[in-house]
C-alpha cells in the first residue's frame, strides 16, 4: 500500500476515534416534556342531540398503565363525529379518564368532553338551571318541597 493511502486510512482511525470518545462524554437528551392539560373543560350547548352510543369490542390491554377510554360522539363544530374507543394512559399520576357526557338542557344539547379527572369542567351559566350537568332533583321520602319535618308539604 502506498503511504497516502496509509496516511489516509490513519486519519480515518483517528477521527473516528475522537467522534466516538466525544459523543461518549455527551450527556444523553432530556426526556421529551408532556405538553400542559388544559385548566378547564368548557361544554357545548348543541341543538341536535348526540346519535346513540355505538357498541365495540375491546382489544387486548396493551399494558398494566392503561385504561379504556370508550368511544364517543364528538362535536365536531357542524356535525357529531364519532371517536372510537382506545387505550390511554394517564398523562399525569393519579389522573382518572372521564367520559363524555350529554345532558338535555332547555336549549338543546349540553356536551362535556371525555377528559382527565384533574381537569376542571367549567358550568355554563343557564345551562340546567343552575344544577350539576347530570344531577336530578330526587323526589320521595324528605325531599318534597315545603316546609317542616322531612321538608314535607
Amino acid at each position: 500500500m502506498s503511504k497516502l493511502v496509509l496516511r489516509t486510512f490513519d486519519a480515518f482511525i483517528l477521527a473516528a476515534i475522537f467522534a466516538a470518545s466525544a459523543a461518549a462524554e455527551l450527556p444523553p437528551p432530556p426526556a421529551p416534556i408532556p405538553p400542559p392539560l388544559p385548566d378547564e373543560i368548557r361544554p357545548t350547548i348543541v341543538e341536535v342531540a348526540p346519535p346513540p352510543l355505538r357498541v365495540e369490542a375491546t382489544v387486548v390491554r396493551p399494558g398494566p398503565n392503561y385504561v379504556w377510554a370508550h368511544g364517543y360522539w364528538d362535536w365536531a363544530g357542524r356535525s357529531w363525529a364519532w371517536v372510537p374507543g382506545r387505550w390511554v394512559t394517564a398523562p399525569t399520576a393519579g389522573a382518572s379518564w372521564m367520559p363524555a357526557r350529554y345532558a338535555r338542557v332547555a336549549a338543546g344539547w349540553q356536551y362535556v368532553p371525555a377528559h382527565w379527572s384533574n381537569q376542571r369542567v367549567v358550568t355554563v351559566e343557564g345551562a340546567g338551571r343552575g344544577r350539576a350537568l347530570g344531577h336530578r332533583k330526587a323526589k320521595g321520602k324528605g325531599h318534597s318541597k315545603g316546609k317542616g319535618k322531612e321538608h314535607r308539604k
